[in-house]
This record gives C-alpha cells, structure tokens and sequence, in this order.
C-alpha cells in the first residue's frame, strides 16, 4: 500500500464514524463543483432557461457547504463524548489514552468538516464569478447588436 493512501486512511480512522459522512459529502461536493463549473464552461453563454439550473445547482452547492461543518462540529461532540465517557469508566488513574483518542476524534473531525466548507465555498464562489462574467458578456454582446441595430453600423 502507498504510504500516501495508508496516511489518508489512518487520518480517517482517527477522526471516528463521523469521517465516513463526512468523506462522502466532501466527495458529492467536490463533484457537484465540477460538475457545475463545467456546464458553465460548455454552455459559455446565460440564457433564462440556464438561469434556473444555475440557481438549482447554486442552492445544492450552498446547502451541502452548510452541512459540512456542522456534521464536523457533530464529530467533535462524539468524540467529546467519549472522551467524558472514558473519565467516568476508567477514573481520572488511568484515562489519559482515551481522553487523547476522544480529543483527537473530537479534533480531527472539525478540521475535516471546516475544510470542506472553506472547499465548497471557494467553488460557490468561483461558480458565481464565472456565471457573472458570463452574463456581463452576454449583455454586452446584446448592447452592441442593439447599437449596430439601431444606428445602422454607425458608432
């Protein structure tokens, strides 16, 4: 096995059952990006039928950038939990292992989940300035008909 691989999926235990959502959501937010930068580098162009799939994928963007954080604020609950749960079983003798396991669970799982929301809101807003420019391209396109239109070629 790779070290890389073997690193990436020991990161992934440590951080406690939270991981495995949040890897996924991490995963269909990376995808829906792409996806969504993508149908605006192919189509090159806003049109009031585009416009509508531009809010629908701009709206599932921003709640799945919502969710990140909060699934890794509810990692460091149960990794807190476990933490306080080890105290309580093991007296305060020999409870330091579980207290680190349960604080690095509790720690891993917030920088996994803020990092995919800083992710998905780095491509929310990319997304928007490539659709913005986009539509001011457009507009200005449809200004210099209008002009060539209505002055018969003269500037």
């Amino acid at each position: 096995m790779y070290p890389v691989f073997k690193d990436m999926v020991g990161y992934l235990v440590k951080g406690g059952w939270m991981m495995l959502p949040l890897t996924l959501l991490g995963i269909v937010l990376f995808a829906s990006i792409i996806r969504a930068l993508l149908s605006l580098w192919f189509v090159g162009e806003v049109e009031p039928e585009n416009e509508s799939a531009y809010l629908r994928r701009l709206r599932i963007l921003k709640v799945l950038t919502s969710v990140a954080p909060l699934l890794g604020l509810l990692g460091t609950v149960a990794g807190m939990l476990k933490t306080f749960r080890g105290l309580a079983t093991k007296g305060t003798l020999f409870a330091e292992n579980l207290v680190a396991v349960g604080i690095s669970e509790a720690l891993v799982t917030t920088q996994f989940g803020l990092s995919i929301g800083v992710i998905g809101l780095t491509g929310i807003m990319l997304y928007r300035h490539f659709h913005d420019r986009y539509q001011l391209s457009e507009y200005q396109a449809r200004a210099v008909r209008l002009n060539t239109a209505t002055n018969g070629g003269r500037s």
